[in-house]
């Protein structure tokens, strides 16, 4: 092993000059062959990050044009993350930095109240579906959300978004297999009201009976699964303490999908209801089975005030 390094060390300049020598001479081949490397290096890595950004953007764009459900999650949090965001700066900054007691805090909190209800209320509009049964939700309790939001929520109990009468016509036929003709006299084309997954207008049957015609919206169903799944996802992430209530909904409103069903029941608390002592204070329309479809609820008519129209 000694002799080993001792004929190696040999090897090496005799004294520091040559060695300085030795390595000056060497410095410049290595000196001028590391930028090149550098160079093709970094020029392959960018090329490569611009071509896997293209690509990804590219991926991105084209899922939105062709996954309707992914592109109404990405236009959901592109609009509300933002104000997710802005609102927990301003509670870090008025909790943390200023301290500032509860009450002193609101005037923080409206100004962003009054910038921000009405963009997310253009993306409830936008969006419909599930989002605007958030919003009617919310609406029923006025301590649930603040004042900004919960008089735009109000809105939607009655006067959501609709489908034009030859739309509600094509659902009609579409459901049933026959024409508009076969089924009605004739459908009032104004809607007595329009909800989260379809709307309701007044029509007369063949006989001459005035009734009520409740249709639901085709996409109502896909659009609901893809949606609470991005209302969970925030909640996860802005709200936790509600996911179980997220859940319970979920539960609750698949039931609604099938209008069948829903007839069903109508049948079930209309005799119950007249069984009972309180069948001179309550009237639960009749439905009509046989017109009855999973998209398509007919019953009498009956007019009545909207339960957020009463005073109890």
């Amino acid at each position: 092993m000694l002799s080993s390094l001792r004929r190696a060390a040999v090897r090496l300049p005799a004294n520091r000059q040559q060695l300085k020598s030795t390595l000056a001479s060497a410095t410049p081949s290595a000196a001028n062959a590391q930028p090149k490397l550098s160079s093709n290096v970094l020029g392959v890595l960018g090329k490569g990050a611009l071509a896997a950004t293209g690509v990804a953007a590219g991926a991105i764009y084209y899922r939105m044009q062709t996954d309707e459900g992914f592109s109404r999650s990405a236009y959901f949090y592109a609009k509300v993350l933002p104000a997710y965001v802005d609102y927990r700066v301003t509670q870090f900054y008025v909790e943390d930095i200023l301290k500032l007691a509860d009450p002193d805090q609101d005037e923080y909190y409206d100004r962003l109240h009054n910038r921000y209800s009405p963009e997310i209320f253009d993306v409830i509009l936008n969006l419909k579906g599930f989002y605007i049964k958030i919003a009617q939700l919310s609406s029923t309790r006025d301590d649930f959300v603040p004042k900004q939001y919960l008089d735009r929520a109000k809105q939607l109990q009655s006067d959501a978004p609709a489908k034009s009468i030859d739309e509600v016509v094509a659902i009609i036929e579409q459901s049933t297999g026959k024409p508009i003709g076969a089924l009605f006299q004739s459908i009032d084309p104004t809607p007595l009201g329009a909800a989260s997954i379809g709307q309701v207008h007044k029509a007369i049957l063949l006989d001459g009976t005035t009734v009520v015609v409740k249709v639901q919206y085709p996409e109502a169903e896909k659009h609901f699964r893809n949606d609470i799944g991005t209302i969970k996802s925030f909640c996860a992430l802005a709200q936790p303490a509600h996911l179980p209530t997220m859940n319970e909904i979920e539960k609750q409103f698949m039931n609604e999908f099938d209008y069948r069903k829903e007839a069903d029941h109508l049948s079930e608390v209309r005799a119950n209801i007249q069984a009972s002592p309180y069948s001179h204070s309550f009237v639960v329309p009749r439905p009509y089975p046989d017109l009855c479809t999973k998209d398509l609820l007919v019953m009498e008519y009956r007019t009545a005030n909207g339960l957020h129209r009463i005073t109890f």
